[in-house]
């Protein structure tokens, strides 16, 4: 099904080839950030990082979270699914542009570029929005009670500096979607690389029905962190023009779906690969 209207606010492309063994990932994952303890990649993506797994654990039973949340160890919940067009525009509704911190006081209106993709039965109701700003993301978490995944504990600002090595232990979006540490996808297997990337004609899926793109044990109801749309997290530098960090391969990405991939765009870019994700503080 195509997707309508798919131009974009910037230029940034996330597509290049796949890289094709457990060597290449491992090469990749030093370029861009990895575990600051990883002792190695076995034949199913494991990465050994025992201080993560040991200090974060399984995610709890009888969860504090809503039911639409994971309660990650580290004392936060992250949303299972990517978020609908149709719970964003709910947002949009209701929402008050002049009620933003000053970081995006020229962000005048949370109205997302560009159109739902038309579905079989002529609903969006299930897609991942895209086409909204770093901005349109913080605001809409925040009207949910939410926030946007950032620093455990309590989702502080992360350094935006994507020369800093990854720590499970200290980034929300990615000890959920490595969990705790054990894995370089969410889908913890070399034999799962099943998410929505490499689609770029089909575009985006409904929210998790990608078959296989779910994490692993007590992660299992985690959707889409490896695919369908890249997702803004709070890792912003702000030297000059806001730049923020999206996390986790899109629908035209072949490279973007690893836990440790990520991007930096500028904080007003709207980008119809890019979507929403958020997390909450437990008390």
């Amino acid at each position: 099904m195509k997707r309508i209207n798919p131009g974009t606010r910037t230029s940034n492309a996330l597509a290049a080839r796949r890289l094709p063994s457990v060597a290449a990932i491992a090469l990749a994952m030093a370029s861009i950030g990895a575990c600051s303890n990883v002792i190695g990649l076995d034949a199913d993506y494991h990465i050994a990082e025992p201080s993560c797994i040991e200090t974060l654990g399984s995610a709890p039973v009888g969860s504090p979270c809503p039911a639409d949340m994971l309660d990650v160890p580290g004392n936060y919940c992250i949303d299972y699914n990517e978020t609908t067009w149709t719970d964003y525009m709910g947002f949009v509704a209701l929402a008050n542009p002049a009620d933003q911190p000053p970081e995006c006081a020229d962000n005048l209106s949370f109205q997302p570029e560009g159109s739902p993709p038309v579905a079989p039965d002529g609903g969006a109701d299930d897609y991942p929005v895209t086409g909204v700003d770093w901005c349109d993301a913080l605001a809409y978490c925040k009207s949910k009670g939410k926030r946007l995944c950032g620093a455990i504990p309590d989702g502080a600002d992360l350094p935006g500096d994507t020369s800093l090595e990854l720590s499970c232990s200290k980034d929300e979006w990615y000890a959920a979607c490595s969990a705790a540490g054990r894995f370089t996808t969410a889908e913890g297997s070399t034999g799962a690389r099943l998410c929505n990337v490499n689609n770029a004609e089909s575009g985006t899926m409904p929210v998790g029905t990608t078959k296989g793109c779910s994490g692993t044990g007590d992660y299992q109801n985690l959707k889409d962190m490896n695919g369908n749309v890249a997702e803004w997290v709070n890792a912003c530098t702000r030297e000059g023009t806001l730049t923020c960090q999206v996390r986790g391969g899109s629908f035209s990405t072949t490279y973007g779906d690893t836990c440790g991939f990520r991007r930096d765009l500028t904080a007003m870019s709207r980008n119809q690969e890019v979507g929403i994700r958020c997390c909450k503080s437990l008390p």
